[in-house]
């Protein structure tokens, strides 16, 4: 389905390891309403119809839309200058 590099899965983890956060909790993928986009935010558990991606303790959930579009591929992240982190997705 897809799979996350090392520094995706380090920023995965990161966001989830928020002690305000359930341990189910995780990383949403899905397609931001009204446009094509893909959002990514920290939930505390997957919307019914999520796909529950689990990597070396690192955990996605995967919208509807977001699974047909993500498939075959690799996550990945890098940080700017100002520190804010952007996932970027490419070919396997």
């Amino acid at each position: 389905m897809i799979t996350m590099t090392y520094d995706a899965l380090g920023v995965v983890r990161k966001f989830t390891a928020n002690p305000t956060l359930d341990v189910s909790s995780g990383v949403r993928i899905a397609e931001q309403a009204g446009t094509s986009r893909l959002q990514v935010r920290a939930v505390t558990e997957p919307q019914p119809g999520d796909l529950v991606v689990e990597q070396s303790g690192g955990r996605i959930f995967l919208g509807p839309e977001a699974q047909r579009r993500v498939r075959g591929k690799v996550l990945d992240a890098r940080s700017d200058a100002a520190g804010r982190v952007e996932f970027v997705l490419k070919a396997a």
